[in-house]
């Protein structure tokens, strides 16, 4: 049984955890005892699978990882992409060498990739600093809980916690953040935390870190939970991590709850860490749903990644079940309000373009992008309508309205709208994998193979 996971951390990462006290962890991750074995910097690097280009983790530079203690509001998943048994609605997505298998291997060893939501650092948890060339990793940081937050060599650094991630305790005036501390598997007592002196309750005093502190004994009639915000930010559901202070104007800091590289930098969040994307929007017109996630229990002795039903028993072959799907991950895309939603997909090889449209208070607006896994689900439909006799499609079109009720339809044998912009090697490759006999080939289709219908719509143009 292990109850800690293991994460890397970008460089920037580890400033905002050494130097400005930040308190909140994501991003992908593997069980810590299970890499035990793995020491090489360059095997770290294959094992998260962080050999991008671009990537700030690098085999001759220090590499960083946290030990983090897994808590009762520590949530994971399997990092699998969207057709996944163990997949969450919409995948999670991210740059090569990003493979969405869920599987992390390096050095020999094999080992399940998870990712971890958004969650407040546990008491416990450690940050190591792994050099080039040297076997053994040197332990840098160690986080004590939010009233004194981390402990470094230059002494502790603790910021404001958030109300929004971790504990927070109810009290007459309102919530606030809080620990609370364990012993032989129990409750004993919870350390009160705020930025000032609370002007309704005594006993706070102001501690090392420079935040105010209230120990209290715990008692079963104490109402502690976590406050989670969720709402819908620029076409990604996202969860609220903490108000921040930028050009003199409050703001919220949110984390998209799709991991999905492509959607999200398209959307204009930014990638914190791998799997992470980020964004501050203005507090004015926050519309969040609040979730309170109270704990069932307090001390997690094996890490078990959570299940959805959303794939789990799904029949991929069964069409009319993957509609729906497709379907919730567009409301996301457009505003609520919306009466239609129309989608184009083009799928050819591994070439595609789509064209999505909404209508809303009569007017049609276009979708900029859309999520990344439908064009997995397109992919699926397209293998589940293919046969031997007419082949498989080039251009689907679903159109659903606001209640979700949707049609789909394709188009096997008239030239797609964007044909001259496909590859010939993609025409190719999608003959072979859909076969066709030459009585379903129509001329424009042969034209597409040869390089002859590119060319004549470059004549076209000119």
């Amino acid at each position: 049984m292990s109850n800690t996971y293991s994460l890397p951390l970008t460089p920037g990462q580890v400033r905002g955890f050494t130097e400005n006290g930040l308190d909140y962890i994501s991003g992908l991750a593997v069980i810590a005892d299970d890499i035990d074995e793995i020491t090489e910097i360059p095997d770290l690097i294959e094992l998260f699978q962080l050999g991008f280009e671009g990537s700030p983790f690098k085999t001759d530079e220090p590499f960083y990882s946290m030990e983090l203690v897994a808590g009762p509001l520590v949530q994971s998943r399997r990092a699998v992409g969207p057709l996944h048994p163990e997949a969450f609605l919409g995948g999670i997505f991210e740059v090569l060498p990003f493979d969405a298998t869920g599987v992390a291997k390096a050095a020999g060893l094999e080992t399940s990739l998870l990712w971890v939501e958004p969650a407040r650092v546990t008491a416990g948890s450690t940050i190591w600093k792994h050099m080039p060339g040297e076997d053994e990793p040197e332990m840098v940081a160690a986080y004590h809980g939010v009233a004194y937050g981390w402990e470094t060599e230059a002494g502790f650094k603790a910021i404001v916690p958030s109300n929004f991630i971790g504990t927070v305790i109810k009290r007459s005036w309102g919530e606030i953040p809080c620990d609370v501390e364990i012993e032989d598997g129990r409750p004993v007592a919870v350390t009160l935390v705020s930025p000032a002196e609370p002007p309704t309750e005594e006993g706070f005093e102001q501690i090392e870190s420079g935040l105010w502190a209230k120990r209290l004994a715990y008692s079963e009639d104490m109402e502690i939970y976590e406050s989670q915000k969720i709402a819908k930010v620029d076409g990604l559901p996202a969860r609220v991590l903490r108000p921040i202070r930028r050009d003199n104007q409050t703001m919220l800091e949110v984390q998209a709850l799709l991991p999905d590289a492509p959607y999200a930098r398209a959307n204009g969040y930014s990638r914190y860490a791998p799997t992470v994307f980020v964004k501050a929007v203005p507090l004015e017109g926050m519309k969040a749903q609040v979730r309170n996630a109270t704990p069932t229990t307090w001390v997690i002795d094996d890490i078990r990644p959570a299940m959805s039903n959303d794939m789990v028993g799904k029949d991929l072959t069964d069409t009319t079940a993957l509609i729906p799907d497709m379907f919730k991950l567009l409301v996301n895309a457009v505003p609520d309000g919306f009466s239609s939603i129309t989608l184009f997909m083009q799928i050819v090889g591994n070439h595609f373009v789509f064209l999505g449209e909404y209508t809303k208070d009569g007017e049609t607006e276009r979708l900029t992008s859309i999520p990344t896994s439908l064009v997995h689900y397109t992919r699926q439909l397209k293998k589940n309508t293919y046969t031997p006799e007419d082949g498989g499609f080039f251009l689907a079109k679903f159109v659903f309205d606001s209640t979700g009720t949707g049609n789909f339809g394709f188009n096997k044998q008239d030239q797609p709208m964007w044909a001259s912009q496909v590859p010939v090697d993609d025409w190719k490759k999608d003959l072979e994998e859909y076969p066709r006999p030459g009585s379903a080939t129509p001329d424009w289709l042969i034209d597409a193979t040869t390089g002859r219908l590119v060319g004549s719509a470059a004549e076209e143009d000119s």
